[in-house]
């Protein structure tokens, strides 16, 4: 019971603020007054929010597909993969994309916006192209997380 409202919470913080930086990154020119950087300033700001809900994400589901193996088996057969449910298969590589893909995000996307924002923006056209290239990111990550959250819905185990 906790552990299913710890998911549920959990994905809708992260899943929903990671929808809505995607639509709002990528929207970003229809809306006055909203430059590249302050979208990107607060994204980033975000970033622990990110963090926890995604790791609470991830912990609540381990514990809730420890419980419904049967608390109690030791390992290995603890969180042993049933590689015959063609749903479950499907979201475990959904979100080992999705997990390759934050990584990367983190690391090699939003790694030349840090340097190019040290406060002011020097280089207007490198930023510009760096925001771009998180702006699809994230939304690809929004997609992934989406998958993974409709593949659960549907019955696969967590």
């Amino acid at each position: 019971m906790i552990a299913d409202l710890l998911s549920t919470l959990a994905a809708m913080v992260h899943g929903g603020a990671l929808v809505a930086f995607a639509l709002l990154i990528n929207l970003r020119r229809a809306i006055p007054r909203v430059s590249d950087e302050d979208v990107i300033r607060v994204y980033r700001a975000f970033g622990g929010g990110f963090g926890v809900s995604l790791g609470v994400f991830i912990f609540s589901n381990l514990w809730i597909w420890w419980r419904d193996l049967g608390a109690g088996r030791g390992l290995p057969d603890a969180f042993s993969i049933p590689w015959d449910d063609t749903l479950t298969v499907a979201r475990l590589v959904t979100f080992g994309a999705f997990w390759v893909s934050y990584v990367w995000l983190e690391i090699w996307t939003l790694d030349p916006l840090r340097l190019l924002d040290s406060g002011e923006i020097k280089d207007r056209a490198a930023y510009t192209r760096s925001v771009q290239q998180v702006a699809t990111h994230i939304a690809i990550n929004a997609l992934l997380f989406l998958a993974v959250v409709t593949l659960g819905v549907l019955g696969a185990a967590p």
